[in-house]
């Protein structure tokens, strides 16, 4: 069976698909041919069609990727401007009416955020979002990426937890950045979500194989839940719960397909438990490589007694609170 393309006298081309086969006697001595020739231009032309709509659309794409990502770095690249500015103007002496610049601020920040998500989402739908592997240190990653988030945590009356189980790495080589990026989007949607209650960051080991480390984090809220019939479309991009998620707690709706797509480039995954009316746990897991002792990590961090509290019932766990040095 074969496909030729024949040249018709009118000029044009028509495509058929051969098929033939001999027929044999009981000696095994060939005797006749059967054959058939099916005219399949249509089905050609109509192939042709396809694979050039399917050219376009991906140039558009890519297009729409290129565009996302300039727009984007070319609108932060003044946003940090506009917050650097205002940072400098709110440590001057200020009238109460001129403190209202803090709200000009929060928008910029909130501006910002959605920018970066746009940035970090076309990046990586254009395959050029790389992962940075760095050896550094677990415990204190945690610790920074957590302490902004116990401000916030604090001003809607939560008690925000973090649960370091035994066997942790102190080292890992992995991208830090990155990481960070999956709890910061995590904690501040169970933040969001949570009207009062505890919002709890676990951390533990999942498993070890030679020098490669797998491990589990989960972000667990005491929020509105997630429907069950909803469980799987949060992770879509520009999708949330319903149409007053947006209107009620803002957002792009591509925070969890961010943090989601960044867990499969760390060699892990995301995924989700929940039940309405007694809040989330968001888990995801991602591997990394043991630093070794030659490899520059951060030394252990050193929590100070007044920063935390470990509550007796709850060891392991620890109480960040807001307004405390680090």
């Amino acid at each position: 069976m074969d496909e030729y393309r024949l040249a018709c006298a009118d000029g044009s081309y028509a495509y058929v698909h051969d098929r033939g086969y001999v027929i044999r006697d009981k000696a095994n001595k060939p005797v006749r041919m059967i054959g058939a020739m099916l005219d399949i231009t249509s089905r050609k032309h109509t192939e042709a069609k396809l694979s050039e709509a399917k050219r376009v659309a991906e140039e558009a794409g890519r297009a729409k990727g290129e565009f996302l990502a300039n727009m984007s770095h070319e609108i932060r690249t003044p946003m940090n401007g506009i917050l650097g500015m205002a940072d400098l103007l709110l440590e001057t002496a200020l009238t109460a009416e001129q403190r209202d610049l803090e709200t000009a601020r929060f928008s910029a920040e909130e501006l910002l955020t959605i920018i970066n998500d746009i940035l970090d989402f076309s990046k990586i739908e254009a395959g050029k979002l790389a992962m940075d592997p760095t050896p550094f240190q677990l415990r204190k990653m945690i610790q920074r990426t957590i302490k902004p988030h116990a401000i916030a945590a604090g001003k809607k009356g939560l008690s925000l937890l973090c649960t370091i189980q035994p066997g942790l790495p102190e080292g890992i080589v992995a991208d830090p950045t990155r990481l960070a990026q999956i709890i910061t989007n995590l904690l501040g949607n169970a933040i969001k979500f949570a009207a009062n209650g505890e919002v709890e960051l676990r951390a533990a080991l999942d498993s070890l194989s030679g020098d490669t480390a797998r491990l589990h984090f989960s972000i667990r809220d005491t929020g509105i839940g997630i429907p069950a019939s909803k469980l799987r479309s949060i992770f879509e991009a520009f999708s949330q719960e319903d149409a007053s998620t947006s209107r009620n707690f803002g957002g792009t709706g591509l925070g969890l397909t961010i943090s989601s797509k960044l867990a499969q480039m760390l060699g892990g995954t995301l995924w989700v438990e929940s039940e309405v009316g007694k809040g989330s746990c968001f888990h995801f897991t991602f591997e990394g490589r043991l630093a070794t002792s030659e490899e520059e990590i951060v030394p252990p961090i050193q929590f100070p007694s007044k920063t935390h509290l470990r509550p007796r019932n709850r060891p392991g766990c620890e109480f960040f609170l807001p307004g405390t040095t680090w």
